[in-house]
């Protein structure tokens, strides 16, 4: 599996564990009936970014797992990890195996199942969220979840390629969010909503969609963005309920 940006390691100048994702029984038949034999999925990885998977097939167990460990040495791969987690999103195939990988905050796991587990943690990936979208066959997903991380690139290196600096970058970055936060402030300005009628031998569709705005008790307050799906419903219970849109922390509108 030849990927574009790999960069390989020789297994020597690493320290490595290993993590078995996968022992098969196969059978050959032949004339005089079966053979049984094993065959081993494995993962090697230094826990520092370093990380190779290898196939192995024995007659027994321990033999395939020790020929999957060669095996895995022998591709061992450079992946880029930022902080303990991944650097971008990505979304990855190979084969009929489609994986999704995502950063995610300081404490929150690998949450990931499987043959992403394995690789990931062998990788040292901390937190991340992972999610197996296509096939669950362990060889595919194993090959699709090193691919994604090996073409994730570093913000410096994507700083590089576009001739830009890495504080420049992050800063354009940062204003393009904040810029988008106003204009959906603006497109969905907050409204708060308290309720002011009681919802007893009101229609169950009523009951429904005070529930639905998270109120159901006399004098409780919510506030929701005022997009044109939840309009509908507002006037549905428009009098069990007070709307009040805020525009900014200035300015409030009441409606009448």
């Amino acid at each position: 599996m030849k990927i574009p940006n790999e960069v390989r390691v020789k297994s020597s100048d690493v320290e490595l564990q290993e993590k078995v994702v996968k022992i098969k029984r196969v059978a050959k038949v032949v004339k005089g009936g079966r053979r049984f034999s094993f065959s081993a999925i494995v993962v090697v990885g230094n826990g520092q970014g370093i990380i190779g998977f290898g196939l192995g097939k024995a007659n027994e167990v321990t033999d395939a797992i020790s020929k999957g460990i060669d095996d895995a040495k022998k591709n061992l791969v450079k992946v880029n990890i930022l902080k303990g987690t991944v650097p971008h999103d990505s979304f990855t195939k190979f084969g009929a195996a489609k994986v999704l990988l995502r950063p995610a905050a300081p404490g929150t796991g690998v949450l990931a199942g499987g043959a992403m587990r394995a690789v990931l943690e062998a990788a040292g990936v901390r937190d991340v969220i992972g999610k197996s979208l296509g096939s669950s066959n362990p060889h595919n997903v194993v090959k699709a979840t090193v691919k994604a991380m090996i073409e994730m690139r570093m913000p410096h290196e994507v700083a590089k390629h576009r001739g830009v600096e890495v504080a420049k970058y992050f800063t354009v970055y940062s204003i393009m969010r904040q810029k988008k936060k106003k204009e959906i402030e603006i497109m969905y300005p907050k409204v708060r909503i308290t309720q002011v009628r009681s919802t007893i031998n009101r229609p169950k569709d009523q009951k429904a969609t005070i529930q639905a705005l998270g109120l159901g008790k006399l004098n409780r307050t919510v506030e929701k963005e005022c997009a044109s799906s939840d309009s509908g419903n507002d006037k549905k219970v428009s009098h069990l309920v007070k709307l009040e849109e805020r525009r900014n922390k200035y300015h409030e509108v009441t409606y009448t």
